[in-house]
């Protein structure tokens, strides 16, 4: 079999980090150029399909669907409030011909805005459901304003058939636990307690803006430049706001249900107590208990927690006995501590991410 060629290993894993999981080889280029906006809510956009230069043959996609122009934010009602966020970001040439990488729900797409590189992503189901997907995770990405240590959602469009796309920042040296296990012990103590806090920074600030990630590992974590080291906070697929109610799984045709999703290796014991993943009491505690189990992972190299327990269901019962992750012999006193805090099993008690920031400082 010919192995998938692909420019870096490690653009796979950061693909892999925000649900796109198996890459394919780019065979035809194929731009399409689309204005670029940013609105939680996106709109259909005057595009147009630009062929670019291909030894490869190639025949069009279906044409982009009818725009509508922006409304006058002057005419808008009630209900047309969020449209007034709504502006141009610029254009981008994104190649919607051939994804880079494909995942169960999501394809990956490299486009350009000016000199920039960007990662798009887009529903692989389309229709109304992949939207509704997608901008559930737009919604998300609205909440949270522009952080240094939070990958930066650029702005959405729509491609021809209709689909939402969103647009993120290019983190070239990809997820956080694959570069920690490349480099190994090349990466200095001091350096890891640097990534750990940088992670608790844009942790309290998706707090503030009052966000539950649900999903907070290494694996969800990028890095954006070596040097000096800049690792921002990604995947907000899961992601819910704080006060807002869970909606349980969708049923299927046949009357069963999705299948509730948790990480539990990750997961703090009143989540794992609870009968449904949709109706536990997910809250910033909750993230705090995963954030400590992310930083023991950047001190394990990106190792995998719990790893001498394979089945899920045996980590489980460990956490809910009260059993936590065990010291790795660099680490340092500050950071330990920091865990030990983080594994509270009373949430009531646990810290804020406000709380961890301010320890690290004094």
């Amino acid at each position: 079999e010919d192995d998938l060629e692909i420019r870096r290993a490690r653009e796979v894993a950061q693909l892999m980090s925000i649900g796109v999981t198996d890459p394919v080889e780019q065979s035809q280029i194929l731009g399409y150029d689309a204005t670029l906006y940013w609105s939680p809510m996106p709109k259909p956009v005057e595009s147009k399909q630009v062929k670019h230069q291909s030894n490869a043959p190639s025949t069009s996609p279906a044409a982009p669907a009818a725009a509508r122009p922006p409304e006058d934010p002057a005419k808008m009602g009630k209900g047309q409030k969020q449209q007034e966020k709504q502006r141009v970001l610029g254009p981008a040439v994104v190649d919607m011909r051939s994804p880079i990488a494909c995942g169960s729900f999501k394809n990956a797409y490299l486009g350009t805005m000016g000199d920039e590189t960007i990662l798009v992503l887009k529903h692989r189901g389309g229709g109304s459901e992949g939207n509704s997907e997608i901008q559930k995770e737009v919604a998300i990405l609205g909440c949270i304003s522009q952080h240094p240590h939070v990958v930066h959602c650029l702005g959405t469009f729509r491609y021809g058939d209709g689909g939402v796309c969103i647009a993120l920042e290019w983190c070239k040296y990809g997820i956080l636990s694959d570069w920690l296990a490349q480099k190994g012990n090349k990466v200095s103590v001091p350096q890891k307690h640097d990534i750990i806090q940088q992670i608790c920074l844009g942790m309290r600030h998706v707090a503030s803006c009052r966000i539950i990630h649900r999903d907070l590992a290494a694996h969800n974590i990028l890095i954006h430049n070596e040097n000096p080291i800049l690792a921002k906070i990604t995947d907000f697929g899961m992601a819910v706001r704080m006060g807002h109610p869970i909606p349980p799984p969708k049923p299927f045709a046949g009357g069963s249900q999705e299948k509730e999703v948790i990480a539990v290796r990750w997961a703090a014991p009143e989540i794992l107590r609870s009968e449904h993943v949709w109706s536990a009491p997910w809250s910033e505690k909750s993230d705090v208990w995963a954030f400590g189990v992310t930083a023991w992972q950047v001190y394990a190299n990106g190792e995998v927690p719990f790893t001498l327990s394979v089945a899920e269901s045996a980590v489980k019962l460990q956490v809910l006995k009260g059993s936590t992750l065990s010291r790795h012999a660099d680490c340092t006193e500050e950071d330990w501590a920091m865990m030990v805090r983080c594994w509270t099993s009373d949430a009531g008690v646990r810290p804020k991410f406000s709380d961890l920031c301010k320890q690290s400082n004094s």
